[in-house]
């Protein structure tokens, strides 16, 4: 976004904003680090703007433009949006554009619904025929 929330448009961001589907909410909202945004904007083509706030929202269930319409609800439209996970599956130093195998344990959680996060998957696996894509 352009720029950082205030604490009335965090507070209403995680308490839910009424969208046609029902009650949108976040399962967590935060600020992002200085590293943690420098190694994102390395990923992405073409480059994003300069100067903007960034943050990480996680949501349970994804309907259309669901964190676009949530935003702008509270006058905090996004100026740029990058899915960093789907599920067990992340884009972990993926670029834009670039594709990968995914591993047996990504097809399983993709498969099963279940969205496991890195640390409680098993090690290893093999590759699945599927591939992630790192489309920004």
């Amino acid at each position: 976004v352009r720029a950082p929330l205030t604490r009335d448009q965090g507070e209403a961001l995680e308490r839910g904003i009424q969208l046609e589907e029902g009650a949108a909410t976040l399962h967590h909202l935060r600020t992002m680090t200085e590293l943690e945004v420098r190694r994102l904007e390395e990923l992405l083509r073409p480059e994003p703007p300069p100067g903007l706030t960034w943050y990480r929202a996680t949501l349970r269930q994804g309907w259309k433009r669901q964190l676009r319409r949530m935003f702008g609800a509270v006058d905090a439209p996004i100026e740029r949006l990058v899915r960093v996970r789907i599920g067990p599956v992340r884009i972990d130093g993926l670029g834009s554009g670039r594709v990968r195998p995914l591993k047996a344990p990504e097809i399983r959680g993709l498969a099963s619904g279940g969205g496991r996060s890195r640390d409680e998957r098993p090690p290893g696996g093999r590759a699945g025929g599927r591939r992630v894509s790192s489309g920004s």
